[in-house]
């Protein structure tokens, strides 16, 4: 049942299937971002694609894809295992 005044809200969860994709992920993020939508995406950082074994910082590729995806208005969220 609608409430008057009330905007209906929708979510929509996904797990990407190739989390090494930056270049797919930040054209999604741009599609959303013209349609007016706005997303969380998350990183697991402690997966490959965030950090190489051994390294103290995060990849270059990796914060470069979060950062413009940030700039297109989304949320950026860690999660943890």
């Amino acid at each position: 049942m609608a409430l008057p005044g009330v905007r209906a809200t929708f979510h929509v969860a996904r797990r990407p299937r190739c989390p090494h994709a930056a270049a797919e992920r930040e054209g999604r993020a741009e599609w959303e971002a013209a349609h007016g939508w706005r997303a969380t995406y998350f990183v697991l950082h402690s997966d490959w694609y965030w950090r190489a074994p051994g390294a103290t910082r995060p990849a270059r590729l990796a914060t470069q894809a979060l950062e413009r995806i940030s700039r297109l208005g989304h949320e950026i969220g860690l999660h943890n295992n």
